[in-house]
């Protein structure tokens, strides 16, 4: 351990490495700049206020109860935050993340998990931050994003339970459920089906959807009263089986392609 002018620093000499069974536990004040690292351990954060930031090449992380802005890495587990009021970014190269009572303009990413967003909090001026998720193999599950959410995953579902002014969701091979969207919405997915339900007031705000499905059926719910113009396109090939139409309970003008298009892969029509 060494002290200096920018607080103190701890480090273990080589010898300790190949002791799987260390355990380093170190107190400091709530409110405290952090920087930590290790090659192959976990590491856990409780109740501190400040600038909390560093990596592990091997090991979960656990943080509760901090305030402040946080920067955190690991190349191998799972990520756990709860009670807590942070900006910044946190990164797992291959677990879940799990936030419970979280709030504050915090990103987080995996490569290979699942993320889940309990019960948000009110951060600050009494309001909830955007929510930014993305992971590249698993699920995405948020409670609530009340001023917005922006969620990406490349192979798994995604469902949003309550949204506020825009949701921009994307998945490469699942489905889309978002419950309530008090706002805009794009959503996309390459493989599965789209559920959307808009509420609140069709005269406020910005009220733009875009839903795309390559493989799945789509289904929207609007607000009563809402004025729209749609723009429907549903696309067919040659070699498809079923029969393909648009319905609806009011008139539309809806026109189909009288000749196959070839100039993207197998022959196709569109409906429009």
């Amino acid at each position: 351990m060494r002290e200096h002018s920018g607080g103190v620093s701890i480090s273990i000499s080589p010898q300790f490495h190949s002791n799987r069974g260390l355990e380093l536990v170190v107190k400091v004040p709530q409110q405290y700049n952090l920087d930590l690292e290790t090659m192959g351990g976990s590491i856990s954060v409780t109740n501190v206020q400040g600038v909390i930031e560093g990596k592990t090449m091997g090991g979960s992380l656990f943080f509760d109860r901090l305030k402040g802005e946080l920067q955190f890495t690991t190349m191998g587990g799972s990520i756990d935050m709860r009670d807590s009021e942070v900006d910044g970014n946190v990164k797992t190269m291959g677990g879940d993340i799990d936030f419970i009572n979280v709030t504050g303009g915090i990103k987080s990413s995996t490569m290979g998990g699942d993320i889940t967003m309990r019960n948000p909090q009110s951060g600050k001026k009494g309001k909830p931050s955007e929510v930014d998720i993305s992971t590249m193999g698993g699920d995405i599950l948020v409670d609530e994003a009340m001023q917005g959410v922006n969620a990406h995953t490349m192979g798994g579902d995604i469902a949003i339970r309550k949204a506020g002014i825009y949701a921009k969701v994307k998945t490469m091979g699942g489905e889309i459920d978002v419950k309530e969207i008090d706002g805009r919405i794009e959503a996309t997915t390459m493989g599965g089906e789209i559920r959307v339900v808009m509420t609140g007031d069709p005269d406020k705000g910005e009220r733009d959807v875009s839903l795309s499905s390559m493989g799945g059926s789509i289904d929207l719910t609007l607000p009563a009263g809402i004025s729209a113009e749609f723009d429907i396109e549903l696309t067919y090939t040659k070699h498809s089986h079923g029969d393909y139409k648009i319905s609806s309970d009011f008139p539309l003008k809806i026109e189909e392609d009288e000749d196959w298009e070839y100039d993207h892969g197998e022959p196709r029509k569109v409906i429009r």
